[in-house]
């Protein structure tokens, strides 16, 4: 008998991996991540944040903010877009919440399953 996950539970399950944990670890270095019973995953940095003309980019394909420091690292302005699409596919939203010089928190919501 063969026996296959359905994609929630696949998901919850690589979320519970002790790899995926150590991967939000080193994601996180400067960054404070919660998770509840919930679904909920809350990720805080306190970088250089994102100025409110520029909300309306972080979710655009091949978009990236201009900054000077922004200018000097590498990147392809797909990160987040393509962590909306992944985030979404498996039911959940992402929002976030940014002062310039202050930081910025991400919210991540996934359904319970």
């Amino acid at each position: 008998m063969d026996f296959e996950l359905k994609e929630e539970d696949k998901f919850q399950r690589k979320l519970e991996t002790e790899e995926n944990s150590r991967f939000l670890s080193s994601f996180a270095q400067d960054a404070i991540i919660q998770m509840n019973e919930h679904g909920l995953i809350v990720y805080f940095n306190s970088g250089i944040g994102i100025s409110e003309k520029d909300f309306d980019l972080i979710f655009k394909d091949f978009k990236r903010i201009k900054s000077d420091y922004v200018d000097i690292t590498q990147g392809t302005g797909l990160g987040l877009a393509l962590t909306k699409r992944i985030i979404n596919i498996h039911g959940g939203d992402i929002s976030f919440n940014s002062k310039l010089e202050k930081g910025t928190t991400f919210t991540f919501n996934f359904p319970k399953t």
